[in-house]
């Protein structure tokens, strides 16, 4: 009787044992497995992967992130810990990551390739598939809501159905109309060829005796009393006014000037002499250096949060009890606060001048009077005694 082989076939630390006639050549390993490390999978085309959902990766194909890619197409340039998401490559750290490989992502987000949204601009904003600009009250609408004249409803709210040319009015559709006669008053409307009170018009909707248009929201809401706005689901204090951004704040003057802090979400008032610099209000220095809320005077720098004259250290020093001062090295010394000129190079005094000593650091003649240290006594005319 004719003996088969067996041959056994290692991947990730267990073997496979796969039987074969003598002449039964399907059973061969690829001979790149031979290269795998301990922990890899060993593709049909030979080549070794981390992933284990590399492995049914074929000859003519490349894995990047777990799935298989012809080799000529544009996700097989990828890196092996990439992940391809519409022919485009994303590090595994990459919210585009996230994206299946039949979506496409932008703006860090994933789209399906029908969604809508993808044709809007990058200055637009889409909200429930139709795009807006940034401008438009319908752009500060939620994901799951839906816009319908300039107001922001859920897609079951009785209003979302209304027309253009209609208003919602205790949630009911109302044709708009000129038919009234007579005409209307000034708080009313013409609807369905009645006069209907409505002295609040917010957002298309007709809001209900008492209540208040929200300015930031575009939707009525309930009365604040004395006239204080509704703001962003509150009431502002008195004096305050309703921005959309900023919700409320105090209005400034006419000689101020409103400086607005996105990060903190503030609004404050610069008074004169002030200027709005990232969002804070500060003393406005012209051409001159501010430092630590004042301003340096022509020609100073601001240095460990201080006003300076000017010195560029790498050829000068700073001299002074405030460093208001600024030596040449190459002519002077700093010698008791003060720059000294440097005279002549000695080793004693003798070899200076009758008016000057020898500065033991510098080793240079400087006058004995701009030396405070310095003790001299001048010999009297007559007998020395």
């Amino acid at each position: 009787m004719k003996r088969g082989r067996v041959l056994a076939l290692c991947v990730v630390s267990a073997c496979v044992v796969t039987l074969g006639g003598c002449n039964d050549d399907s059973a061969k390993t690829p001979s790149g497995c031979a290269l795998c490390t301990d922990g890899q999978v060993c593709s049909e085309a030979g080549t070794c992967y981390d992933d284990p959902d590399c492995a049914i990766c074929g000859i003519d194909q490349v894995c990047v992130g777990g799935l298989c890619f012809a080799n000529d197409s544009a996700c097989a340039r990828c890196e092996a810990d990439n992940v391809c998401v519409g022919d485009v490559c994303y590090g595994a750290t990459s919210p585009c990551a996230r994206c299946r490989s039949d979506q496409v992502c932008r703006d860090m987000k994933c789209y399906e390739p029908t969604d809508p949204c993808l044709g809007c601009k990058s200055d637009q904003v889409c909200v429930a598939g139709a795009c807006y600009e940034k401008t438009d009250p319908c752009s500060k609408c939620s994901s799951d809501k839906v816009c319908v004249n300039d107001s922001c409803y859920s897609p079951d709210d009785p209003c979302a159905q209304c027309g253009a040319d209609q208003v919602c009015v205790q949630k009911v559709c109302y044709d708009l109309t000129d038919d009234c006669i007579p005409s209307c008053g000034e708080n009313e409307r013409c609807i369905d060829r009645q006069c209907r009170d409505c002295s609040t018009m917010c957002g298309g909707e007709c809001c209900n005796a008492g209540e208040l248009c929200d300015a930031a929201f575009n939707t009525c809401g309930p009365s604040c009393g004395d006239g204080v706005p509704l703001c962003q689901g509150v009431c502002c204090f008195p004096g305050e006014y309703c921005d959309e951004t900023y919700g409320c704040i105090f209005p400034c003057s006419e000689e101020q000037t409103r400086c607005n802090n996105d990060a903190s979400m503030s609004v404050s008032c610069c008074v004169s002499g002030q200027v709005c610099e990232e969002g804070e209000c500060r003393v406005d220095c012209g051409p001159n250096v501010r430092c630590s809320g004042i301003c340096c005077e022509t020609g100073e720098v601001c240095e460990d949060k201080t006003c300076k004259i000017a010195c560029d250290t790498s050829t000068h020093e700073r001299c002074g009890a405030n460093e208001e001062f600024c030596c040449d090295n190459a002519t002077e010394i700093c010698i008791s606060q003060r720059c000294v000129k440097l005279g002549n190079p000695c080793t004693k005094s003798s070899q200076c001048n009758f008016d000057e000593v020898c500065e033991e650091t510098s080793q240079r003649c400087v006058v004995a009077d701009q030396i405070a240290s310095t003790c001299e006594v001048r010999p009297q005319k007559g007998p020395f005694t």
